[in-house]
Parts: structure tokens; C-alpha cells; sequence
């Protein structure tokens, strides 16, 4: 009796430690006979198809194997790092733990399942929806209507993403079929109505034809068609192999429209179904394993990062020292590569740039002594006609001799101040031109009001002093015209730099008319413009009304 007592304690014991480490899954013998020529790397994806056939009996033994199949497949894609094989197992286990009503695990690896699969690329729009229906169900069927709630909206959000028709219908299906599930009662009829009255569902991973029958029953109660509530169920159990469930929503149908009698019937066959549940003890196994294989996951995952930090210091440093190595020779190349170079270079860099400097600026000064020779040829014209004029004074031709010097003598000036200066600016040039040049000729006195619009555009010194002496002449018959207007004069200078071309403008506003009964009104002087603008080959336009308003427009290319 004594042996036979210790005999049955070695034996437990046994199992207990065959339980605490792993047994391997229960196969059938065609299984076994199968697997043997399988390697061991790809014996994960045929142990979760093995625990998909265990779970398709829906009884507590089969679940058990399933479970047994789904962590041995869950073992072996940790060891071989296949991803996409662990996320599987995550919604394996957790379609078990559903079935067997233990919430809180279901939720737990339907969760892991669902942040698996928005992380994989490409993005599988059907996946996200499945893993998210996973979680919205199992929180319906624990009657947690806040989460659930949750959930299926986030669906319902997501369903436009689904692009085939049949799969779409099968989604708003779901949708429908969990928002009756937790009482609300207005979106199931809004998603409900959204599937065509010609779509016809089947039973595949998941229960599409019981859904379609609870909910078409369901649509009808709420419209109180009462007499439609009852044929979908029944069609649907003539062709199902899911009849506990279908039952069961038969029984609260027939209760529903007050057929008490027939509800009787049902629920009478149906009392001893006893479908989904199991022992403590296989609680207990299951977690435990479910433990190891995460503490494993965990293992594997930190020793790979261990391994991938140290790569990485080594990787480094010796980045670091080849950048430090690359970095010196360059420095010394450089630097013997300058000795060697420059002083070659800089003689000849230097004698070339004197050459080129000497070049322009003889250049620069014979196109500038050559400009003045011409203006002074012409200004000596204009005094020469203008001593012959009569009725012309000493004093005046004094004045006008005067103004064409100071305008030569200003463009000297600007040479003087930098002998490299290739163009002048013309706002400021023309500023003190006309200033100086009205002070000479007393224009104080006759009420001139001027200004100089010409933006920040620049010339060649060369064309800026046969354009300054036509100004100076165009300011001098502004002048001598005022005497006669005895009226304020608006005097506007301006210039725009057109497709190539500068439009240089000279606009002479009289306040008022003159009185024409008066002396003869000096005009300007357009044979003298054409002597100093010809230089640049400028074209001269003129309109010189009488009604107190005269412009002059010289167009000339840059």
C-alpha cells in the first residue's frame, strides 16, 4: 500500500513539472506524421492552423489543445523572430481566452494583437478593422457598453478605408451587430440601413450569417414588423452549424413578441448546452506558460539590444577614428598644397589684377575725356549762337556759362572722389545738379518747386554728363519761361529703366496760364538738346503745349 501511495506522488509530480515547463501540444497522428517533415523554424504557422482545428469543436478538451497549439507556435516565432507569425498567436490566444469569458486576458492580447497590426507596413486597412472589432466585442459581451462604445465608433471611422464591396458590407455589419448588442439602438439602424436589401452573408472566421439573422430580426422589431422577426433566425438555423447561440436569441425572440409558449420549447432543448468553460487548474497552466513566452519575448528582445548597443559603441568609434585620420591628412594635404600653390599664384594674380585695373580705368577716362570734349564742343556752340542773338544780356550769358561748367565740374568731382567708379547714382547726382544749377540762375525769385524721382538706378559716367548738360539747358528754359509766367512752377525730373532702356523724363507744371498777349515765350531749345544727346544716341520726344504744362522725354539704351 506504502509503494503504491508513493508511486501516484512521483507520478503527479511528474506532470506538474512536464505542466510547469511545457509539454508539447497533443497531435493527432496525422498531424504527427505531417510535422515530421517540417523544420523546426516553420512548425510555428502548422501549430496554429493544428490549434484552429482544436478550436472549431467548441468544447472545454479542445480548447485546451488549442491553447496548448497556439503557445507552442507562440514559443517558436519568438525563437525564430518571425513577427508576423507572434501577432497571429496574440489573436489565437485571445479568441480562447473570448470563448472561455475571461475578459480581462482577452482584452489584454486582443490589445496586443491591435497595436501589432497598426504598426505593420504595408498599412492593411481589414486587419486594423478585425483587431478592432476583436477588442468592441469582447467589451460587448462583458457588457462594458462605455468601451465598446468606444470602439465601434473608432469602426465606424474607419470602415471608408475598406475599398471592396463585400467586405465593406461585412464591416457595417459588425458595426450594426455591436451597437444593438450594447443598446444603442439609433446607430445600429443608421449602419444597418447602410447594407444593401440584396447582400447575402455566410459564416467564415467570424459568424457573418448569425449576425446578419439576429440583426435583420432585430431591424424588424424595432420597426414593429413583429411578423418578421422570428423567419431570418429560422433560416439561418437550417443552414448553421452555430445553433447554441442562434437558440439562445430565439428563445429572447419569441419572448420579445410574447410567444412565451414557443420560447418554452427552445430553451427546454436547450438547457444542457454547456459550451464554453474551463478548470481553474488549466487557467492556471495557460498563464503561467503565457508568462514564460512573454519573459522569453522579453529576454530575446534585450540581449538583441544589448548586442545591437555594443555594435554600435564599436561602429563609433571607429567612425570617429577614421573621420579624425581623413580629417588630418586633408589639413596636411591643404596645407602643403597652399605653400606650394600660392606663391606661384600670388605674383601672377597680382600682376594681372594691375593690368586689368590699369586697362578699365584708360579705358574708363577716354570714354569720359572724350564725353567732355564733345559736351564742351557743344556748350561752346550754344554760347557761340547765343552771343549772336540779340536782346540777350551779359549777365545772363554769364549764368549760363557758369551752369555748364558747374555740371562738368560735378561729374569731375565724382572722379576725383574714386577714380575706380565705373557709374554714378542718379538720385543724388541730379539732386545737387538741379539745385545748384537753379541757385545760379536765381530761380528763388521765381517760385520754382521742384523735385528728383529717379529710385535707385545707376549710369555710366560716360552718358550721365551729355544727359546732365540737356538737363541744365531743360532747367534754363524753365527759368526764362517763369519769367514771363510770373506762377509757381512744379518742375518733376524722373527716370525708369525699361526693357533695356532708360525713359528719362523732365515735366514743367505752371500754376496757371500765362497771358498770351505778353512777349513771345522762349520754348526749348531742341537743336541743342540733339548737339549733347546724340553723344548717347538718345531720342528726344517733346510736347510743349501752352497751357502751362511742357514734358520732355529722352529715351536712350543702358
Amino acid at each position: 500500500m506504502s509503494r503504491l501511495l508513493l508511486l501516484t506522488i512521483l507520478l503527479v509530480f511528474f506532470f506538474q513539472i512536464n505542466v510547469i515547463h511545457g509539454q508539447k501540444p497533443i497531435l493527432t497522428e496525422y498531424a504527427i506524421e505531417q510535422i515530421k517533415g517540417i523544420p523546426e523554424e516553420k512548425q510555428d504557422s502548422f501549430y496554429i492552423v493544428q490549434g484552429k482545428y482544436y478550436y472549431a469543436f467548441y468544447t472545454r478538451e479542445s480548447y485546451r489543445k488549442s491553447m496548448e497549439c497556439y503557445l507552442e507556435a507562440l514559443r517558436l516565432a519568438i525563437k525564430y523572430k518571425h513577427p508576423k507569425e507572434i501577432l497571429r498567436c496574440y489573436f489565437y490566444i485571445g479568441s480562447v481566452f473570448d470563448a472561455n469569458n475571461n475578459v480581462k486576458q482577452a482584452v489584454r492580447y486582443y490589445t496586443m494583437y491591435y497595436e501589432g497590426v497598426l504598426k505593420e507596413r504595408p498599412f492593411n486597412a481589414e486587419n486594423i478593422l478585425r483587431a478592432t472589432y476583436n477588442i468592441a466585442s469582447i467589451y460587448t459581451k462583458a457588457q462594458d457598453t462605455t468601451n465598446a462604445y468606444l470602439y465601434t465608433l473608432k469602426m465606424a471611422e474607419m470602415v471608408g478605408w475598406v475599398k471592396t464591396p463585400k467586405s465593406r458590407n461585412q464591416h457595417y455589419l459588425l458595426i450594426a451587430h455591436n451597437f444593438v448588442m450594447i443598446g444603442r439602438q439609433k446607430e445600429f439602424l443608421e449602419y444597418f440601413n447602410k447594407i444593401p436589401s440584396n447582400a447575402t452573408f455566410e459564416d467564415g472566421e467570424l459568424a457573418y450569417g448569425r449576425y446578419f439573422a439576429e440583426s435583420k430580426s432585430r431591424y424588424a422589431f424595432f420597426n414593429g414588423d413583429y411578423n418578421a422577426v422570428i423567419p431570418p433566425v429560422l433560416y439561418e438555423l437550417s443552414r448553421t452549424k452555430d445553433s447554441v447561440s442562434l437558440m439562445n436569441f430565439l428563445i429572447s425572440s419569441y419572448a420579445d413578441i410574447g410567444d412565451y409558449k414557443s420560447a418554452y420549447q427552445v430553451q427546454k432543448r436547450t438547457m444542457e448546452a454547456d459550451w464554453r468553460s474551463m478548470d481553474r487548474n488549466t487557467y492556471g497552466d495557460i498563464n503561467y506558460r503565457l508568462l514564460e513566452a512573454d519573459n522569453l519575448l522579453r529576454q530575446k528582445k534585450n540581449s538583441e539590444l544589448m548586442i545591437a548597443h555594443e555594435q554600435l559603441k564599436f561602429r563609433t568609434s571607429l567612425l570617429y577614428a577614421s573621420t579624425f585620420l581623413m580629417a588630418l591628412g586633408f589639413a596636411i594635404t591643404f596645407f602643403l598644397f597652399r605653400r606650394y600653390k600660392i606663391r606661384n599664384k600670388l605674383k601672377d594674380q597680382k600682376s594681372k589684377l594691375n593690368k586689368e585695373h590699369e586697362e578699365a580705368s584708360h579705358l574708363l577716362l577716354a570714354e569720359l575725356h572724350s564725353g567732355i570734349k564733345e559736351s564742351l564742343e557743344a556748350l561752346y556752340s550754344s554760347l557761340d549762337a547765343q552771343f549772336q542773338a540779340s536782346g540777350q544780356s551779359i549777365d545772363d550769358i554769364k549764368k549760363e556759362i557758369k551752369a555748364g561748367i558747374n555740371c562738368i565740374a560735378l561729374s569731375h568731382n565724382i572722379l576725383q572722389q574714386n577714380e575706380e567708379i565705373s557709374s554714378v547714382a542718379l538720385q543724388p547726382f541730379f539732386e545737387k545738379l538741379t539745385k545748384e544749377t537753379l541757385e545760379i540762375f536765381d530761380a528763388d525769385a521765381y517760385q520754382i518747386r521742384w523735385e528728383v524721382k529717379t529710385s535707385s538706378y545707376y549710369m555710366e559716367v560716360a552718358k550721365l554728363v551729355p544727359l546732365a548738360l540737356a538737363v541744365v539747358e531743360l532747367l534754363k528754359n524753365t527759368v526764362k519761361n517763369n519769367i514771363h509766367f510770373e506762377k509757381q512752377v512744379d518742375l518733376i525730373i524722373s527716370c525708369k529703366l525699361s526693357d533695356g532702356e532708360y525713359h528719362f523724363s523732365y515735366t514743367e507744371n505752371t500754376a496757371a496760364e500765362p497771358d498770351l498777349g505778353t512777349d513771345v515765350i522762349t520754348r526749348i531749345d531742341t537743336t541743342l538738346l540733339h548737339n549733347f544727346l546724340k553723344q548717347i544716341d538718345a531720342k528726344v520726344m517733346i510736347d510743349d503745349s501752352i497751357n502751362g504744362k511742357s514734358e520732355a522725354i529722352i529715351v536712350f539704351s543702358k
